[in-house]
């Protein structure tokens, strides 16, 4: 199961801050030599760019032992899930961004560190967030948005 609250999963520009770098060297990197990322490592949800620890660790040859508790590095693929960013959920369910937001100011136990997390000032859901508020499963909102179009 694929588990949002991994700390081996972060944004772009906090892996940045991570290893010394600066703000633009993931979108920088990526421009110049798109393939040094290994496969599944790095992946753009609506505005936000999400790295995997794997991923950054492989494109500068460092795995930031120290500042990761000397945890081992694991490979993550962040192509397998459906990811969505908070923006994206609110425009399938025909509600606007803030919305959501206020949702989660108002009930912020409401979904769990595995399902929805914020990334700078970016949310991030995986399909069980959006059912849960919804009441609908990801298949009868994805109809349901097919269906108003």
């Amino acid at each position: 199961m694929f588990n949002l609250a991994d700390n081996q999963i972060m944004e772009g520009t906090q892996a940045c801050q991570i290893w010394g770098k600066a703000r633009n060297y993931i979108s920088q990197t990526l421009k110049k030599y798109p393939n040094r990322f290994p496969e599944g490592s790095i992946r753009k949800v609506g505005n936000c760019r999400i790295v995997t620890r794997f991923g950054m660790s492989k494109l500068t040859n460092d795995n930031q032992d120290a500042f990761f508790n000397h945890e081992p590095v694991r490979e993550i693929d962040l192509n397998e899930p459906t990811l969505l960013s908070g923006k994206d959920a609110m425009a399938m369910v025909d509600r606007v961004p803030s919305a959501f937001y206020k949702f989660y100011k108002d009930h912020p136990s409401f979904f769990t560190e595995q399902e929805m997390r914020k990334f700078g000032r970016n949310f991030i859901l995986m399909p069980s967030a959006l059912e849960k508020y919804v009441g609908k499963t990801y298949e009868e909102v994805l109809k349901d948005k097919q269906k108003g179009q």
